[in-house]
């Protein structure tokens, strides 16, 4: 489950584009250039000492949970199947 309020965007982006259409670039585009990560909650103390040792920026964007797919949640609470939609590299 991807919190869309929570997905980092550039200022410089904003220049030229809403809030909105940044996020769906981010959401759907094929150039990533930020390290995606899951973890256990329990381990949030050892991430936040990893992140203030090494002077890293980290964002908790979402949370992994049991039902299939890839969902959306935005500032209002509305969750979206996000699954099939994005870049999709061939093989």
């Amino acid at each position: 489950v991807v919190e869309i309020d929570r997905l980092p965007v550039s200022n410089e982006a904003l220049v030229f584009r809403t809030r909105r259409q940044v996020v769906e670039l981010a959401l759907v585009g094929g150039d990533d250039y930020e390290l995606c990560f899951s973890t256990s909650p329990e381990n949030s103390t050892q991430i936040a000492t990893i992140e203030k040792r090494l002077d890293l920026s980290l964002t908790m964007i979402g949370r992994v949970v049991s039902t299939p797919g890839v969902w959306v949640v935005d500032d209002t609470g509305a969750q979206e199947d996000y699954s099939g939609k994005g870049h999709r590299h061939v093989w």
